[in-house]
């Protein structure tokens, strides 16, 4: 009898440990996912409560170069949503904590749009899949090569890199028999268009850029602000050729 409850006694310590044991592992798994999916920050490259204005249509820019952004294209790497740190001279760690809230292209492509469509720019872009860009007076495609932060153990300071090209393409001009729209705001610009001459060339013209900002804080949001002044320094850039490609 004394061997039975000594048996029984051990079989339910035993027992009892084993489901405090399993508890255990159970919560430490809870609390992995938790903070995991607490550690996980999203940035924004565009300014979240930024609204579009009432210009923003080719109605209200007429007078203005209209262009359409084609494509925002990137290296392989840079599309996995998570930023991209250099951390070597041949070496890159991409986050999986540090994600953009958009794909990146298109959070590009907005930024853009947005900074280069202005009236001391004289510029109006659109999206390709407008139903504007037949009437488009140039294309715009764009490639990066690089949009990372760089760490100070490189051999160059930390710094935030945006490098790649672009292509602005200034397509022929229709002759007198094109089509005009029906559409009220586009009839004024199809008729000048009517008049001008036309051959089968394109004008196509290629640059690069490479453009480095440096990092005066620490943290994931400096470098985001960083990527932001560089856009602005590209858009710069572009314009400039915007304008000397008329």
């Amino acid at each position: 009898m004394r061997t039975y409850i000594k048996h029984f006694s051990r079989r339910k310590i035993r027992s009892s440990s084993f489901n405090k044991a399993l508890v255990f592992t159970f919560a430490l798994v809870g609390l992995g996912c938790s903070s995991t999916e607490v550690g996980l920050q999203y940035y924004s490259l565009n300014a979240i409560s930024s609204q579009p204005t009432n210009e923003a249509s080719l109605a209200n820019n007429e007078d203005n170069t209209f262009v359409v952004l084609n494509n925002v294209e990137m290296a392989d790497f840079l599309n996995t949503g998570g930023l991209v740190m250099q951390i070597d001279s041949h070496q890159i760690h991409i986050s999986n904590q540090h994600l953009w809230g958009d794909k990146l292209p298109k959070a590009i492509e907005t930024h853009l749009i947005s900074s280069l469509s202005n009236k001391e720019s004289m510029l109006y872009l659109e999206h390709k899949n407008s139903s504007n860009s037949r009437i488009a007076d140039k294309h715009l495609t764009l490639y990066f090569e690089q949009f990372t932060v760089t760490n100070e153990n490189t051999d160059r300071p930390s710094e935030t890199v945006i490098s790649g090209s672009y292509i602005i393409e200034t397509k022929a001009e229709t002759n007198i028999d094109e089509k005009v729209s029906t559409k009220t705001e586009f009839q004024n610009r199809n008729q000048q268009r009517k008049h001008r001459k036309r051959n089968n060339a394109m004008d196509s013209k290629k640059a690069f850029f490479d453009i480095r900002q440096p990092l005066t804080q620490d943290g994931y949001n400096h470098a985001v602000e960083s990527f932001k002044v560089s856009l602005n320094r590209l858009s710069g850039q572009i314009q400039k050729d915007l304008i000397v490609t008329d």
